[in-house]
């Protein structure tokens, strides 16, 4: 969480502070409320922009991981999960928010352990859904995790090891 205090964020590490660069660590390094973005020494950090919404906190990755990498990176970074979608209005409001306009992300949102019984990572029965015509069709066998895509604003599932961006949403 990022806290500001008199320009250094992090009291109990002198390395972080204004004037530090990002080091892929998951740590806000440069205390600008960003996690692991892109720096002049490493272009590669996938970097994570939180944005509150309402009563609830998103962080936008841009750095593509497979589900499972996402889901753990969401739990590690900010003691959350990937993001549940429960109305028409937070899928809409999600995708305005999005500072990396990425194409498509992950939901915390799979059939990984019933074939065909899709359901939230943290328990919450599935009401609102945004699939896509036709989807979910587990088309190749293995599409067992679900993306909302940007050009559609819908739901698909696909293949949980092909890497994607992802949405974690944070406790605030």
């Amino acid at each position: 969480e990022h806290v500001p205090n008199g320009g250094d964020c992090n009291d109990a590490n002198a390395a972080i502070h204004i004037a530090a660069e990002e080091t892929c660590d998951q740590a806000d390094n440069d205390c600008d409320g960003l996690i692991d973005e892109p720096a002049a020494s490493n272009p590669s950090c996938g970097g994570c922009a939180l944005v509150q919404m309402g009563a609830s906190g998103y962080a936008f990755c841009s750095a593509a991981l497979p589900w499972a990498q996402a889901q753990a990176n969401c739990e590690a970074s900010f003691g959350g999960t990937l993001i549940t979608i429960d109305s028409g209005e937070e899928n809409t409001a999600v995708l305005a928010l999005d500072p990396n306009v990425a194409s498509a992300f992950w939901l915390g949102l799979s059939d990984l352990d019933v074939e065909g019984t899709f359901v939230w990572l943290d328990g919450t029965p599935v009401g609102y859904t945004g699939w896509n015509a036709g989807e979910p069709n587990d088309a190749g066998s293995n599409e067992d995790c679900a993306q909302l895509v940007r050009s559609t604003a819908a739901w698909n599932d696909v293949d949980c090891t092909v890497p994607r961006s992802y949405i974690c949403e944070v406790p605030l």
